[in-house]
């Protein structure tokens, strides 16, 4: 699990353990800033993995951080290594790829047309995988809520817990 230390990465890591899978290799955000795809292949290789799950864009995308061309590199890098050692990639990403404008739902075979540098980064991102990983799934989540990390959720219980004013982000949407 790449990104285990957000709040899905823990659910995930957690389900896992609980149900007695002990082989489960976490890694912290932390632990995957890698600088070269060099690192990316000795981390994989010390993890020595069947199935990649990665949570890193997700949980950037959750909580409006900006996502930089490394972090793409990191997506490609492990897409490409994931496709040169016959690993199974898991990449979670965002429906923040959609504006949320149109008025009607969305289907899967609508476009992303998110115009934001956030939605375009993560285009950028489901490409690299899609294009250098030939088993991958792409899993597009909305807002992830838990108990757990820092998400929208913990945010209002917070300001809700120090008794201060409760201030709602306009530009997400969410059901």
């Amino acid at each position: 699990i790449v990104g285990s230390d957000n709040a899905l990465g823990q659910e995930i890591h957690s389900i896992l353990l609980h149900q007695g899978r002990l082989d489960v290799v976490a890694l912290a955000s932390p632990d995957c800033r890698w600088k070269s795809e060099r690192q990316v292949k000795k981390a994989l290789r010390r993890a020595d993995c069947e199935l990649l799950v990665d949570t890193r864009i997700l949980a950037s995308a959750d909580g409006s951080e900006q996502l930089h061309d490394l972090d793409i590199d990191r997506t490609n890098w492990l897409a490409r290594i994931c496709q040169r050692d016959g690993i199974g990639y898991i990449y979670l990403s965002s429906a923040r790829l959609f504006s949320g404008s149109v008025e009607r739902q969305y289907t899967e075979d609508d476009y992303p047309d998110s115009e934001d540098t956030l939605g375009e980064s993560l285009l950028w991102c489901e490409g690299a995988v899609r294009d250098s990983c030939e088993r991958h799934l792409l899993l597009r989540l909305g807002p992830v809520l838990s108990h757990r990390g820092e998400n929208a959720f913990t945010r209002m219980l917070n300001q809700i817990m120090q008794g201060g004013t409760l201030s709602l982000d306009s530009q997400q949407r969410g059901c």
